[in-house]
């Protein structure tokens, strides 16, 4: 996502900031990592590694973002 923004000619601090966003989106990932293991496409080890990177980059998201949007809120306000 990050570089689509680059792409798109977005400032460096808002690609980053719209790239860590979509992470919140893991959380439906467990949904579909359930599915994919009741259905016996995936096995229980793999279920277990994308269910801790689901839960893991949800948890990271906002404070890898809070700072980063403290900080452009207050330049925003100060400029």
């Amino acid at each position: 996502m990050a570089l689509a923004g680059r792409l798109l000619g977005w400032t460096n601090g808002d690609a980053w900031r719209i790239g860590w966003l979509p992470q919140t989106k893991a959380l439906i990932m467990i949904i579909y990592v359930n599915i994919l293991l009741d259905r016996g496409l995936i096995s229980s080890d793999t279920f277990t590694a994308l269910l801790l990177m689901a839960v893991v980059s949800t948890m990271l998201t906002m404070p890898m973002v809070a700072p980063r949007l403290r900080a452009t809120s207050g330049a925003a306000q100060h400029g």
